[in-house]
């Protein structure tokens, strides 16, 4: 339950999910369309999930969740102590790329450590969908070891950078021309060069020079 006295329209999702619940209310009282995105995403990622919203009592200030998903054919609530961490988490995750203030640019950057922490490998290729859709409202970071996050056709390696330690320290840049030969002969996809290990950054030459040019 969150009891933080917040004013309409200046909810903030905290680092650890904080206010979730004030926020999906505050999206489905005053941005509708955004609020159903986040359900549906839930409902593809999630089996039976209709949706997670948040329940508020001004008076009491008070805010707290609830869940519904379809039993028999119609909407069953489910009190927030009985959501899995899973649910909780993509929620979350969804919420910060999707509340008010980043969809109207105020807040200009959303990062996420290891999203597909609690969620079943198969769900994750739907959540790449929501990260590119929110990055046209805010700038999106996204850090991940999952392979699966990428399973997903529209997945650019343009999007992309690679961390890699050698053992001297760690290299960050695009994928190197190794692995954009692989990807664009279509011997490998992303998430198979990912998971083969043969995604690595393009390495940094002498004289400032890039190994393989410009991604």
């Amino acid at each position: 339950m969150d009891q933080t006295p917040r004013r309409r329209g200046d909810v903030v999702l905290g680092e650890r999910g904080e206010h979730l619940a004030r926020v999906l209310n505050l999206l489905a009282r005053d941005t509708p369309w955004a609020k159903e995105t986040i359900d549906g995403y839930l409902s593809t990622m999630i089996d039976n999930a209709a949706g997670l919203d948040g329940k508020e009592f001004d008076e009491a200030d008070l805010a707290y969740l609830v869940g519904r998903f379809l039993e028999d054919g119609s909407h069953k609530e489910v009190d927030r102590r009985s959501l899995s961490d899973g649910t909780l988490r993509l929620t979350g995750v969804l919420a910060a790329l999707f509340q008010p203030r980043a969809l109207n640019g105020s807040i200009p950057f959303v990062g996420i450590e290891e999203p597909e922490i609690s969620l079943h490998p198969p769900m994750l290729g739907a959540l790449y969908d929501a990260l590119v859709a929110a990055s046209h409202n805010t700038q999106v970071m996204v850090t991940t070891q999952s392979a699966d996050l990428l399973d997903n056709p529209e997945a650019d390696p343009s999007h992309l950078l690679v961390a890699r330690d050698d053992g001297h320290g760690s290299t960050i840049g695009p994928i190197d021309g190794s692995g954009r030969r692989l990807l664009t002969d279509g011997v490998l996809t992303l998430p198979e060069l990912l998971r083969s290990g043969e995604m690595r950054p393009r390495a940094i030459l002498p004289g400032n020079a890039q190994e393989g040019g410009r991604w």
